[in-house]
């Protein structure tokens, strides 16, 4: 029974953390093309801008596996927080008085802590999925999309009222970062902690972070998730200013992404039982078809004019990519936080690249044209799908 109890305040736990990064998240891609307009951007310097949050990322994904072991989950939850909804709402300040230096710095403060919660959640999820008697990824992941969902929906409805940026993302700082501290309280200390490694242990470690870099499993397995964590970028930063800028209003660019976030919770919402139901591969190839169909609704939207229906089935389609190569990473207890690491790393690296190539490619040929991008990632996904397959049962 105590057993049964852990695991539920467990769950609860990563399942508020996910779901209020989930919502900060949200916050600021719906409010995408004011952010643009108020710091007088075009598409190619947006995709820079939003480049300084992968930056961030990228300075902490490469100790957050050393950090995360060293200190544990419960703390790094704690710390992530505090620092992400202070300068979220610093952001939002900088914002919306125009000013592009300031607000740079504070997007680059945030990219930090959102890494380091994105390595120590999903290995916490991992654990838990593990420790579970049915997969609880799924259901850990929907919850950052009932996060986007809500998130993006309060947007929606705050823009229509004219609620101004900056008093919108001090509210969502303050209730993010109050929140999420509270629920990192209750992460159980079970384990991700070595305060005092022997030398033996960290050399160990360090060996085993370089390895991985060479398994040709892990590799494939990366390439796989980043198609689909690619897709959801893409659509996410992109998607609302790309039907603001085909003339619709900035509420209804809002409410695109607002239905693309609805898609992938009826998704993972269900990823769990599809998963048990047809094994990891079939369902994971059953995902990129779908994500490739949406993807390209959406891209011929000046020919099929259904852009919502592509964004819908696309959010349906890559909702549990991205969870199921976690897993996959997570096979195998003893390597799954150097691998685990490798995967979450090289998205933050690619991040340094796709948000920019995009706004380059959509200012040239039109954002639209420019979403085949991920659909070369997703194609390729296709043929190594197979290599997602577990290595042991749970």
């Amino acid at each position: 029974m105590t057993k049964a109890v852990n695991t539920r305040t467990w769950f609860i736990s990563i399942f508020t953390l996910f779901l209020t990064r989930g919502f900060l998240f949200a916050t600021w891609i719906s409010r995408g093309p004011e952010v643009k307009e108020l710091l007088d951007l075009n598409n190619a310097q947006m995709g820079f801008f939003t480049m300084l949050s992968a930056i961030g990322g990228l300075i902490a994904i490469v100790y957050a596996g050393r950090v995360t072991s060293h200190f544990g989950s419960k703390r790094i939850a704690i710390a992530s927080f505090g620092v992400m909804g202070s300068s979220f709402l610093l952001m939002g300040v900088t914002i919306g008085g125009q000013s592009l230096a300031l607000a740079s710095l504070f997007l680059l403060i945030l990219g930090i802590p959102i890494a380091m919660i994105d390595f120590a959640g999903n290995l916490e999820a991992n654990a838990l999925d593990k420790a579970a008697e049915k997969s609880r990824m799924p259901a850990v992941h929907s919850a950052y999309s009932l996060g986007m969902l809500s998130g993006s929906g309060l947007s929606s409805i705050l823009i229509s009222f004219d609620i101004a940026l900056q008093i919108h993302f001090v509210f969502v700082g303050v209730i993010v970062g109050g929140v999420s501290i509270l629920a990192g309280l209750a992460i159980p200390d079970h384990g991700h902690h070595a305060t005092h490694e022997s030398d033996e242990e960290k050399a160990l470690a360090k060996k085993m972070r370089k390895a991985v870099w060479k398994e040709r499993r892990s590799i494939y397995i990366t390439i796989i998730g980043f198609a689909f964590i690619l897709s959801e970028m893409v659509a996410g930063t992109w998607a609302p200013i790309a039907v603001t800028d085909a003339g619709y209003s900035d509420s209804a660019g809002a409410f695109a992404i607002t239905m693309f976030w609805i898609a992938i919770l009826i998704g993972r919402l269900g990823g769990g039982y599809m998963i048990d139901r047809f094994g990891r591969v079939t369902f994971v190839n059953i995902s990129l078809y779908i994500t490739i169909i949406g993807v390209v609704v959406f891209a011929a939207s000046d020919y099929l004019h259904m852009p919502f229906v592509g964004l819908f089935l696309w959010g349906l389609g890559m909702s549990n990519g991205f969870p199921m190569m976690i897993s996959a990473m997570g096979d195998e207890n003893k390597w799954a936080t150097p691998r685990v690491n490798m995967i979450i790393t090289f998205v933050y690296i690619s991040s340094l690249t796709a948000g920019p190539a995009l706004g380059a490619v959509g200012q040239v040929i039109g954002l639209y044209a420019a979403f085949g991008i991920p659909l070369i990632f997703l194609i390729i996904a296709c043929f190594i799908s197979k290599e997602s397959a577990p290595l042991q049962g749970k």
